[in-house]
C-alpha cells in the first residue's frame, strides 16, 4: 500500500506568501496514493480532492472536528480519526491497522478530566483519560500523535521536543510505525529495534510516501 504523509500544515509559505492549505489541496489532487495522512495543526479547513483521515493538532478547530462528526458541516473528504479508533484499511490481500491520539500535550490540562473543560479550553489538547483510551491498542500498524516522545533524541536547539505521555504510549502500544507532528522537523528514530518512530517536517518543507511493503519511505520537497 502507499501512503501519503503530511505534517503540520499552517498558513503560509515564508516567501511569496503562498497559501500553505491551497497548495495542500493541489498536491493533493495530483497524489497517487492508496490512503492519505495528516498528524495535526491543519488550522485552515477546505473539502480536498480524495478523502484525508487526520487527528487534530494543538492549532486547530476541535469545533470544526466535532461538527464534521456530528454531520452537520458542509465540508468533504476531511475525515477525522477518533483518539483510539481503530480503522483498518486493505488493498488486496494487505490490511493495515492505524490509531491516533488527538491534540497535543499541557501539563496544565492533562491532569483534567473533560467535563473541567471550559469552551476557551476546549482546544487542541488532549487529558489523561484520552491517552488511556488508546494504551490497550495492540498489533497496529501506524499510529498518530501531535508530538513526540521523550528520551529518544527528538532535539531542536539542544532541547528535547519530545514528552513523556507519548514515550508511555510508545511503550505500551508498539505500533510499527509512530508519526509525529508538532516538531515541525524530519528525523526517523528506531525504538527497540522495532517501531519506527517518524518527526514529519511542516508541509511546507516537504511531505511522504510509505510503501508498506518495503518499508521505504520517499521524502517529497512541497513546490509552491
Amino acid at each position: 500500500m502507499k501512503i501519503a504523509l503530511f505534517g503540520d500544515i499552517h498558513g503560509y509559505f515564508e516567501h511569496g506568501r503562498s497559501s500553505a492549505i491551497k497548495v495542500f489541496q493541489e498536491v493533493i489532487a495530483s497524489l497517487k496514493a492508496d490512503l492519505i495522512l495528516q498528524v495535526g495543526d491543519m488550522c485552515y479547513y477546505t473539502s480536498p480532492a480524495r478523502p484525508i483521515y487526520w487527528i487534530y493538532g494543538n492549532n486547530d478547530s476541535v469545533k470544526v472536528v466535532q461538527e464534521i462528526q456530528r454531520g452537520e458541516s458542509s465540508l468533504q473528504n476531511l475525515i477525522p480519526i477518533k483518539t483510539g479508533e481503530p480503522l483498518t484499511f486493505y488493498n488486496g490481500t494487505e490490511q493495515i491497522k492505524l490509531s491516533g491520539l488527538n491534540g497535543a500535550y499541557d501539563p496544565f490540562l492533562y491532569p483534567l478530566s473533560k467535563n473541567q473543560f471550559t469552551e476557551e479550553w476546549q482546544k487542541g489538547y488532549f487529558v489523561k483519560e484520552d491517552l488511556e483510551a488508546c494504551l490497550g491498542l495492540k498489533g497496529l500498524d501506524i499510529f498518530l500523535v501531535h508530538g513526540c516522545p521523550w528520551g529518544l533524541d527528538f532535539h531542536w536547539r539542544g532541547q528535547d521536543m519530545g514528552e513523556k505521555t507519548f514515550r508511555w504510549l510508545l511503550d505500551a502500544i508498539e505500533p510499527r510505525f509512530m508519526f509525529c507532528g508538532h516538531a515541525h522537523f524530519y528525523k526517523e528514530i528506531t525504538y527497540n529495534h522495532r517501531v519506527r518512530v517518524i518527526s514529519l517536517a511542516e508541509f511546507k518543507q516537504e511531505y511522504y510516501l510509505l510503501d508498506t511493503l518495503s518499508g521505504e519511505l520517499t521524502r517529497i520537497p512541497t513546490a509552491h
